[in-house]
């Protein structure tokens, strides 16, 4: 009963260790599985900044260039105004030089 008492109870520390080296094992493979979590957190914001940065320099270049347009369609409808003043004005020229033969 003795020998088979002192089985039972090295079995059951041998138990005991193999549970503490799990225990141990699983807390070293939980921490680095939140260590990469974190990181992958870490590359994702990174990696959102780095796409908003993009963004909105694009989108400041694409304003700059619209702005541009703007100016650029500005002057030519206020050149085109003064193109037909003139052609108006030269017509009306025409019209008086030819009354003016006329008589």
């Amino acid at each position: 009963v003795q020998l088979g008492r002192q089985q039972l109870e090295e079995e059951r520390r041998e138990a005991d260790a193999k549970l503490a080296r799990a225990e141990q094992r699983l807390a070293e493979v939980r921490g680095d599985a939140e260590k990469k979590v974190l990181e992958a957190q870490a590359a994702a914001d990174e990696a959102s900044k780095d796409l908003q940065r993009r963004l909105t320099h694009s989108t400041a270049g694409l304003s700059s260039s619209l702005g541009e347009l703007e100016r650029r369609l500005a002057e030519s409808e206020r050149r085109k105004e003064e193109v037909e003043m003139e052609l108006e004005k030269t017509r009306l020229e025409v019209d008086h030089a030819l009354r003016a033969q006329a008589d």
